[in-house]
């Protein structure tokens, strides 16, 4: 097998062809048609050109992140359009070398499932950010399984995840057991470097834009993401309640509870093993989360490649729980098509297709826990080790 570089770098030349092949497919071939870039990186980009005008990147509507990434992306303006896209495709091919490092020697094959990923290279290349998070949060997974003392970074790691997206948050408890392998809750050096460096760098990032952007900040950063009810048609099936009643406040604090306590439970029944709990916290929040979109779905699938070599269930039966992952998106992709292009109402039978859903996402989350036995790999000679 070729060396991990390699094929980082093969990664990168087809992101770049994606690139290319959107751009030429937005100003040559879409006409009134979808475009290939997404729509958040225009919203993106608008509020970069805020920035440079010295104004709140929240004067453009819509704008509900950071505003850190709209200072990453401002060279879209004065450098090249596909600045941004660059910047996230990078970050793509980067979660695979994490992977890879991650891995043991013998497993780094299953790097290249992400590598070639055709899903996350597309919604790279479209102008998503979901690759920073992606990389901040491997990132975080690599250095906390590091058998050294620097904790305090693993602490800055995951403050800047929890900074691009609010769901790493709930990492923290089961990194603060793994700390020390122990579910005790007692305070050493080390959780105390973890918490201390997590929290100052909260502070600090949270400290500068709300010096800058006041309470709006605040607002679209984090708190729109807390309160928010979205009742468009989504893969959760809480879509349909918030659907039909819209104003129901309680909802949104309803749909926290299955979280909270998976979070909990999780956290404390799986830290030693930590990828695979950084998985089923993340699989869980997005399977019960209120609102869930297709690009939720690469929060869990960045670990999918580094749990595979443990994962001991025939391939059989792996490929029938893809398919049957796949099915189901497709029968609530078929239901959604009939009401978005053919004005059909479908919206029950989207609810049901969600319920399935998230009925398959559960089995799926069960038989990996189950039959998930991390075993360590054993050395390889310095000759193989060349070759």
């Amino acid at each position: 097998m070729a060396s991990l570089p390699v094929h980082a770098i093969i990664s990168l030349v087809l992101h770049l062809l994606l690139i290319l092949g959107g751009e030429f497919y937005d100003k040559d071939l879409a006409g009134e048609g979808p475009l290939y870039t997404d729509i958040d990186y225009r919203v993106v980009t608008d509020a970069s050109n805020h920035i440079l005008q010295n104004e709140s990147p929240y004067r453009r509507t819509t704008y509900r992140y950071t505003p850190l990434l709209a200072y990453l992306l401002t060279p879209n303006l004065f450098l090249d359009e596909n600045w941004g896209k660059l910047i996230f495709s990078i970050c793509d091919v980067f979660v695979g070398l994490l992977i890879g490092w991650i891995l043991p020697i013998q497993q780094r094959k299953y790097a290249l499932l992400w590598f070639y990923n055709p899903m996350s290279a597309v919604i790279a290349t479209r102008g998503s950010y979901e690759s920073i998070v992606a990389v901040t949060v491997l990132a975080t997974l690599y250095n906390a399984k590091q058998t050294n003392e620097r904790t305090w970074i693993t602490g800055i790691l995951l403050a800047l995840a929890t900074h691009f997206k609010i769901y790493p948050i709930i990492y923290s408890l089961a990194l603060y057991f793994h700390i020390e392998h122990s579910s005790s809750l007692k305070l050493t050096y080390r959780r105390f470097q973890l918490v201390i460096s997590f929290i100052l760098t909260t502070l600090i990032l949270n400290g500068i834009f709300y010096y800058y952007y006041g309470y709006e900040y605040l607002h679209e950063t984090y708190l729109y993401h807390i309160i928010r009810r979205d009742a468009r048609h989504n893969f959760s099936p809480y879509f349909y309640i918030t659907y039909l009643k819209p104003k129901h406040h309680l909802l949104s604090f309803i749909t926290f509870i299955p979280q909270l306590f998976n979070t909990l439970i999780f956290s404390y029944r799986l830290y030693d093993k930590l990828e695979l709990c950084l998985f089923a916290l993340t699989f869980s929040f997005v399977t019960f989360n209120k609102v869930t979109t297709s690009q939720y779905f690469l929060w869990y699938l960045i670990f999918i490649p580094i749990l595979l070599p443990n994962i001991h269930l025939k391939w059989k039966t792996l490929c029938l729980l893809l398919v049957a992952w796949l099915t189901a998106q497709g029968w609530w992709l078929y239901e959604a098509y009939k009401l978005e292009f053919q004005a059909k109402n479908t919206f029950v039978q989207i609810w049901l297709a969600s319920i399935v859903f998230g009925f398959v996402n559960v089995i799926i989350l069960c038989m990996i826990i189950y039959n998930y036995r991390q075993i360590e790999a054993q050395p390889i000679s310095e000759e193989k080790k060349k070759n």
